[in-house]
């Protein structure tokens, strides 16, 4: 059986510095434990409930990627997200119109 992932950022923008929450889960919404999220040269494993922070320390585009290795009946499709870092001292657009 395959199911894929679904890799959630608490945020679609985050300033440099600051942990951003990250959330995986399968097909049914459940969280994936043990998964490992990757941007660049960050590496975070989610807990039991699917989640870690990863934290950025320059501004700029960057892709999370979640994937999970395959367990004795399941294997998982990885899953990409998009996130905007922005610097220091500058307030995300997302704070702003919130």
């Amino acid at each position: 059986m395959v199911r894929s992932l679904t890799l959630e950022a608490a945020t679609t923008e985050a300033t440099v510095g600051d942990p951003v929450t990250v959330r995986v889960t399968d097909d049914f919404g459940r969280p994936i434990e043990g998964a490992v999220v990757t941007s660049e040269s960050i590496t975070a494993w989610t807990d039991e409930r699917g989640r870690c922070q990863i934290t950025f320390h320059t501004p700029g585009f960057r892709t999370l990627k979640a994937a999970r290795s395959p367990g004795e009946r399941v294997a998982y499709r990885s899953a990409r997200a998009t996130l905007r870092v922005v610097p220091e001292g500058r307030v995300p657009l997302a704070r702003r119109i919130g």
